[in-house]
């Protein structure tokens, strides 16, 4: 590494790269953020699902992919420029009901970005947002996501610059939690009566209202009854979206319902965990999310399940601690375990 995180960077070492393609952004960093996988799994994962669908994209008649936007920052060795180290990188992508966070995420700890290393590369991403081709409308980025070093720091000289103010509370202040093999508890109590499967088309009326119904409990995204079906047809057709089901009656209710919508090489995420309001306490979930996890480690080989637990629900964390995660360690895992999204006033919000 040419400059250590912590020092100061003169502008002749610092090089902001622009990707417009999920193969372009590859082929630059992928080597990079599969090495520091937990601390870069959502920007990762969504440039493996865009690569993805590029590829299909070029061989038939798929839809073209929509719109996405990666910018890196780089320290550069004055002397070999091939010598390069990335420190920042940022994504904006685009899913079925709308346009997505600004992702923001670093190969460094938290520990180790200092407001002397950040201040240059953060102002770096800013004025390739606002001044590259094309520029990226401020309206565009309505909240960011990140660990929570990152996302303050972003956000604050965001706000400086362009003149935008932060909502009075974060969308989402969270925990970051893994489950490995070694950590995951086999006898979970199970619901005799209760059966995890995928999701199938016959499902879609039920998983719309299970998605609406938690998008209107946890906010800020709240689906109607048109995008939350549109969302429930994405996840389905893509085989990312796990249901339980109860038994108890002939037709069989789904209680619960958890998608993993973001894989990587060797770690899967756990989103969209909910359980309805009249199923809690009994089971299901943690039935759900012990069944996923144990699919994801032991039948696809992933190496880590890792899930954002919003801050104050307690009842997740029971779920979440009795199945098998445990609060990443930086020491161990090379991630932060706080979390925040931070949105902005007066916008108009996508979706995630």
């Amino acid at each position: 590494m040419c400059t250590p995180p912590g020092s100061n960077a003169g502008p002749d070492t610092l090089v902001t790269t622009r990707y417009t393609t999920a193969t372009s952004a590859y082929q630059a960093t992928a080597s990079i953020l599969q090495a520091h996988e937990i601390n870069t799994h959502i920007i990762l994962s969504y440039i493996l699902a865009q690569l993805t669908r590029e590829q299909a994209a070029s061989t038939s008649q798929q839809p073209v992919p929509l719109p996405s936007l990666w910018i890196a920052v780089w320290t550069t060795c004055p002397h070999m420029p091939q010598n390069r180290t990335l420190d920042l990188i940022i994504a904006l992508t685009a899913g079925p009901v709308g346009p997505r966070p600004l992702f923001i995420a670093s190969p460094h700890t938290s520990s180790t970005l200092t407001s002397i290393f950040l201040r240059p590369r953060i102002d770096r991403l800013i004025t390739e947002l606002l001044d590259g081709a094309p520029e990226v409308p401020v309206d565009r980025i309505f909240s960011v996501f990140g660990s929570r070093r990152l996302t303050q720091y972003f956000v604050a000289t965001w706000s400086r610059q362009v003149q935008v103010s932060p909502t009075d509370s974060p969308y989402m202040s969270a925990t970051y939690r893994i489950c490995t093999s070694d950590t995951l508890i086999g006898a979970v109590p199970q619901r005799t009566d209760g059966v995890s499967r995928l999701a199938t088309t016959q499902d879609l009326d039920r998983v719309s209202e299970l998605l609406q119904s938690r998008s209107t409990e946890i906010g800020p995204y709240i689906l109607n009854g048109q995008t939350a079906r549109l969302e429930a047809q994405s996840l389905i057709s893509t085989n990312q979206l796990y249901v339980c089901e109860s038994r108890t009656s002939v037709s069989g209710v789904i209680t619960s319902i958890a998608a993993v919508e973001r894989t990587s090489a060797n770690v899967a995420s756990v989103n969209k965990f909910y359980t309805s309001s009249q199923h809690r306490n009994q089971g299901f979930g943690s039935k759900l999310l012990s069944s996923v996890c144990q699919f994801l480690l032991h039948r696809q080989g992933r190496s880590a399940v890792v899930i954002y637990l919003s801050d104050g629900s307690s009842a997740a964390d029971t779920v979440t601690q009795r199945v098998g995660f445990r609060n990443v360690n930086v020491g161990v895992h090379g991630a932060d375990r706080d979390w925040l999204e931070q949105g902005f006033q007066d916008m108009n919000l996508g979706h995630w």
